[in-house]
């Protein structure tokens, strides 16, 4: 049997927990040290897979924000990825994050958290896409008269 690795340690120790975990309950829990556990939480954290909340000065809370239950990649250009995940927040509420990756860095992110903000997002790119045939157009006329 395949041994879990460091991040899936600690995924399963905040799927069990609905209130979250400190980086020592967390530490507690899997056995890893605690540079590991850092770590890993701040890649978690980085790929929208853990909220991080803070309880005052020293005290830091992680739980997990869901299992997608849909994803997607768009290549956008060469080094340009949209991944688009639906997930649930440490509330359990849903959302659907959109995430832009260029060169494996994540450079933003929208958060849609309802059908009507969907809906404007579809509608508004469905009203550019004409325009984007257009400028190319106009590009390709400009570079053809030179």
């Amino acid at each position: 049997m395949a041994k879990d690795s460091p991040i899936q340690l600690i995924e399963k120790s905040l799927i069990n927990n609905d209130k979250g975990l400190t980086i020592q309950q967390i530490i507690d829990g899997t056995g890893l040290a605690r540079g590991t556990v850092k770590t890993y939480l701040d890649e978690l954290i980085r790929m929208g897979r853990v909220h991080e909340e803070e309880y005052g000065q020293n005290t830091k809370v992680f739980s997990l924000n869901g299992i997608g239950k849909y994803q997607q990649q768009v290549q956008m250009y060469t080094d340009g990825v949209l991944f688009i995940d639906v997930m649930t927040d440490p509330w359990k509420k849903p959302f659907i994050r959109v995430k832009l990756r260029n060169n494996k860095k994540d450079v933003g992110a929208i958060f849609l958290n309802n059908e009507e903000s969907v809906d404007k997002l579809i509608g508004v790119l469905q009203n550019a896409k004409p325009q984007l045939k257009k400028y190319k157009e106009m590009i390709e006329k400009l570079g053809t008269s030179q």
